[in-house]
């Protein structure tokens, strides 16, 4: 797994980095099974993890969780993104390594 230096503006949702990354991940269409690979977990484990980031967004369930990223990296309405936040995790702004001295 690479790293992602992210730097948010204090209206964040109160998400840990790993799950920001399987925010990502779901958002780019992956399943559960996909996800547990790359991260190296169980997909039951990023089961938890989708459910507990629903659970803290307020949405009805994993199906929602890209239509909100998508809304949030554009910094969408009442999303509490600051102008400091560029986009998505992968855009330009943001310090991100793949697979680059992850080991």
């Amino acid at each position: 797994m690479g790293w992602v230096v992210l730097r948010w503006s204090a209206g964040a949702p109160a998400l840990t980095a790993l799950q920001w990354e399987i925010v990502r991940l779901v958002e780019d269409g992956r399943t559960n099974a996909e996800i547990a690979a790359r991260l190296g977990m169980t997909p039951g484990t990023v089961g938890t993890h989708v459910g507990r980031i629903v659970e803290r967004l307020g949405l009805d369930g994993r199906a929602d969780i890209g239509p909100w990223a998508g809304a949030w990296w554009r910094g969408g309405p009442g999303r509490g993104h600051s102008s400091a936040v560029v986009g998505a995790p992968r855009e330009a702004g943001h310090a991100a390594r793949d697979g680059e001295g992850a080991g």
